[in-house]
C-alpha cells in the first residue's frame, strides 16, 4: 500500500521565535530543511489518481475527521512512501514542500 504523511512545523519543538522564521515561508533553493522541526498530523493511503491539490483541498476544505493539524499551508511538507515500487531506492520516502504556488520536490541535499 502507498501512502502519505503530511508534516507540519511543531511550535512547541521549536520555539515561537524560531517558527516565525520559518513557517509560511516559500521555499529557497539551498535553504536546508530540518524534520526535526516537523511532526506528523496525518497518515493515510496514497490512492491511486489523488494528487497533491487533491490533498490539499481535502486539508483545507473537507477535513477528515480526527484531523489536528492546521489547514494545509506553505512550509508544510508531504511525504510519500511507494511500498509498491520495485527497488529499495524507489521505496525510500519522497518529500514535496507545499509552496505559495504548487509542490516543490525535495532532495536529500535540502535536509539537515
Amino acid at each position: 500500500m502507498n501512502k502519505y504523511t503530511l508534516l507540519q512545523l511543531d511550535i512547541k519543538k521549536m520555539g515561537k521565535d524560531e517558527w516565525t522564521k520559518i513557517a509560511f515561508k516559500p521555499y529557497k533553493r539551498g535553504k536546508k530543511i530540518n524534520l526535526n522541526n516537523y511532526k506528523v498530523v496525518w497518515t493515510d493511503e496514497l490512492k491511486t489518481g489523488v494528487t497533491f491539490e487533491d490533498l490539499f483541498v481535502k486539508f483545507n476544505i473537507d477535513h477528515p475527521e480526527g484531523f489536528k493539524g492546521h489547514s494545509m499551508s506553505v512550509s508544510d511538507i508531504i511525504m510519500v512512501e511507494l511500498e509498491d515500487a520495485k527497488s529499495a531506492a524507489e521505496r525510500k520516502p519522497l518529500y514535496w514542500y507545499c509552496d505559495s504556488i504548487g509542490f516543490v520536490a525535495l532532495s536529500n541535499q535540502d535536509f539537515i
